[in-house]
């Protein structure tokens, strides 16, 4: 997850927006629940100039199944404030979704587009 740190956040190297998403995606995808709480976060809140909550919240569901709460008690609230405001449809669809993740290993693509990154 260093690696996309690095790039989102400029630290070491020029700061690179599609860089960084594109490793903490990877990673993510490797089940790194860091990664997957820093795709989740920055997808459902649009923090990386991509708003995009159903795989937003499909990534935090992913995160949430491997984080306790001990570990990142801001994640766990702000995730569990999202669970409650969430429409039903948004929490049964992701939940399918961060399943097939999980334990299938069908986590899809990146969930933005090279024109999304465009920034």
């Amino acid at each position: 997850m260093s690696v996309a740190t690095c790039y989102l956040d400029g630290i070491g190297t020029e700061k690179d927006i599609k860089t960084g998403l594109t490793w903490a995606w990877i990673s993510a995808s490797l089940k790194e629940p860091k990664a997957a709480l820093v795709v989740g976060y920055g997808l459902y809140h649009g923090v990386y100039g991509i708003k995009d909550e159903v795989n937003g919240m499909m990534w935090l569901k992913v995160a949430g199944e491997h984080l306790a709460d001990k570990q990142h008690p801001e994640f766990i609230k702000d995730y569990k404030r999202i669970l409650r405001e969430a429409p039903d449809w948004l929490n049964k669809a992701t939940a399918k979704m961060a399943l097939r993740c999980f334990k299938e290993g069908q986590c899809g693509g990146p969930g933005w587009t090279q024109e999304q990154l465009n920034l």
